[in-house]
């Protein structure tokens, strides 16, 4: 009784897999076309692409483990354990390769696309004509003294495109090399670790804790955090 329960319920299931990956993908390359922005294109694909491609695909792989007739011929048969099986050895191959070429490959595909959408050239909305991308000197001019931190820090980049005709300025955000927390106080990404020191050291029995002491590189604010420290491994 169950197993026919099942058989009826799988196929089902599987459809109603395969159609939300397709939707997934298909809600984010509608999305992307209708963004007109480079910078908001930039900020779509380094924040969602990557999570989407992965989501889908575990939508498809799935389908395929819990229902693999729907990707097979029909002369072919798929019964019993053993098949069982032999699906789930593909399944999680492929899941590995997939999650190795989006880990490994993947980065360096996207990131010419992002460099080609952040050096484009943006278009004046006051003279319709294409701005000119400043220096990292020629744009300290038209950051203020918070942003400059920032970037002597390494945790924001910021480029500053310029109308020569009209004076009209644009100016962009984007992550620096350095992952810095944002000061609660100046709500600049420039709040540094300055010290660390073990409060308790961690054993084989028991975990230890660690503090950390940041302080803002542009207004001065202090703070302090404990984290716990795993137990050690025994040898």
């Amino acid at each position: 009784m169950f197993l026919d329960i099942l058989d009826r319920v799988t196929p089902i299931l599987s459809y109603l897999l395969i159609v939300s990956g397709i939707i997934l993908l298909g809600y984010y390359l509608i999305r992307i076309n209708l963004v007109r922005g480079n910078k908001e294109k930039y900020n779509l694909i380094s924040r969602y692409e990557k999570k989407i491609i992965w989501y889908a695909s575990i939508f498809w792989l799935v389908a395929l483990l819990i229902h693999p007739k729907q990707f097979v011929s029909d002369t072919i048969k798929m019964n019993g354990l053993l098949d069982f099986f032999i699906t789930a050895i593909l399944v999680l191959s492929l899941t590995f390769l997939i999650y190795y070429i989006l880990k490994h490959y993947y980065p360096d595909f996207v990131n010419r696309r992002l460099n080609r959408l952040r050096y484009k050239p943006r278009i004046s909305p006051k003279s319709g004509k294409p701005m000119k991308l400043l220096t990292e000197e020629e744009e300290d001019v038209y950051l203020d003294e918070g942003m400059q931190a920032e970037e002597d820090v390494f945790s924001v980049d910021y480029d500053v495109w310029i109308d020569e005709d009209t004076g009209y300025t644009q100016i962009e955000k984007y992550s620096g090399k350095y992952a810095i927390k944002q000061c609660p106080k100046c709500y600049y990404q420039t709040l540094k670790i300055e010290k660390e020191e073990l409060l308790i050291a961690p054993t084989v029995q028991s975990s230890g804790e660690l503090l950390k002491r940041y302080k803002c590189t542009y207004c001065g604010h202090t703070e302090k955090e404990i984290f716990n420290v795993a137990k050690l491994k025994k040898e």
